[in-house]
């Protein structure tokens, strides 16, 4: 999550550390972005409280960007430019920003590796997000996603934050994606996790709270590198003999409430 600050606009540019000027340098306004011609070098930059309306083409100067962080706007639409003036970017944070759908410049970033999206008013994910075939981590989390495409294929994706939306259920295919090392579903109207969940070998810690979860398979003693289950304010929380029965069976601990 992009921290929040107070200030009406601040802009840090960070160059990577082998660079000669120091870093992260504060800007004051996005005016001082675009007149700035020293930019070449920058590989990170952040727009905290931003208020925008749109997103801010000055940053195209920057051609050795890797990493985006936005808040606090109303950017609806990314320039199609960013494709060729920033080659490099391979994070992409756009938060609080409005958002009804996943830019559609997106899905043509070759490089994309990280991607998140939280706090925006995203009601769908198509079957498009598959052309980010290098995505390692996406993140949705406080939106108004309803479902999740069947056909879902992110061979590379190792973290899924969906927490805080309005997803039923998880696809089948969701569980083709190997890597995945992280899965946050708390706060959904979810109500079951298929046994396909099993096929995660690399599954470390995997947040059910909040969810209308009953039971879990018995699969997830397959995900040996599994460390945490989280289910707390769930139906499974309160029913003892369930849980019992769940970490007798499959050696796994489940957390049902907070620990002070």
């Amino acid at each position: 999550m992009i921290r929040k600050i107070l200030s009406p606009l601040i802009i840090c540019l960070s160059i990577n550390c082998f660079a000669q000027k120091p870093h992260p340098e504060i800007l004051n306004s996005v005016a001082d972005l675009e007149t700035r011609t020293d930019l070449s070098e920058v590989t990170w930059a952040a727009l905290y409280h931003a208020n925008l309306s749109e997103f801010p083409v000055g940053l195209f100067k920057c051609k050795n960007l890797e990493h985006i962080s936005i808040s606090d706007g109303q950017i609806l639409t990314v320039p199609e430019e960013i494709i060729t003036a920033l080659p490099k970017l391979n994070r992409i944070e756009l938060e609080d920003c409005g958002l009804t759908e996943i830019p559609e410049v997106f899905y043509r970033l070759p490089g994309l590796k990280s991607l998140t999206l939280d706090g925006n008013k995203i009601t769908i994910v198509t079957d498009r997000i598959n052309a980010m075939t290098k995505l390692e981590h996406f993140s949705l989390a406080n939106n108004q996603i309803q479902s999740i495409p069947a056909t879902i294929n992110l061979p590379k994706l190792r973290s899924l934050d969906l927490k805080k939306n309005q997803l039923k259920e998880l696809p089948d295919a969701i569980y083709l994606s190997k890597s995945l090392d992280l899965i946050h579903l708390s706060n959904n109207p979810i109500a079951e996790i298929s046994p396909k969940i099993g096929d995660l070998s690399k599954l470390e810690h995997l947040d059910l709270s909040f969810t209308q979860i009953k039971s879990l398979p018995a699969t997830l003693k397959d995900c040996k590198k599994l460390k945490s289950i989280g289910i707390i304010e769930t139906p499974l929380s309160s029913n003892s003999s369930e849980r019992q029965k769940f970490e007798s069976e499959t050696g796994k601990k489940l957390i049902s409430s907070y620990r002070l």
